[in-house]
């Protein structure tokens, strides 16, 4: 670029900035309409809150029936097993006939640890 197309940039960017400074809108205007727009009117909140009174009691009532509809006793199955019972379904991979071969020594043994065995104790 030369001189004369620096000349003639400058001279298009001013009268842009001219123009978009006249028709610009004022600060304050834009922020009034903004602001009176951020607040809902009286009539809008008191709908809103009547939507959500009327939504909340909506779910209680719902909640409300389920509960009595429900048994108050559950009827016990042939199945049922308590905790005292229960065996792992995977209880029998645990065991292996060499397991005793790869249990860990006891860390304090006794004098009378043979004597316990052949016991069966």
């Amino acid at each position: 670029m030369n001189l004369t197309d620096d000349d003639e940039l400058r001279l298009s960017m001013n009268a842009l900035r001219a123009h978009d400074a006249m028709h610009a809108p004022r600060f304050e205007a834009m922020w009034q309409r903004a602001a009176s727009r951020a607040r809902p009117s009286r009539a809008k909140r008191v709908s809103l809150m009547i939507a959500a009174g009327l939504a909340a009691a909506l779910v209680l009532v719902t909640f409300a029936l389920r509960i009595s509809e429900a048994p108050i006793t559950p009827a016990r199955s042939k199945t049922h097993v308590t905790i005292h019972t229960w065996r792992s379904p995977t209880a029998s991979l645990l065991r292996s006939p060499s397991s005793e071969l790869l249990a860990p020594q006891p860390i304090l043994s006794s004098v009378l640890d043979p004597l316990q065995q052949k016991r069966g104790l």
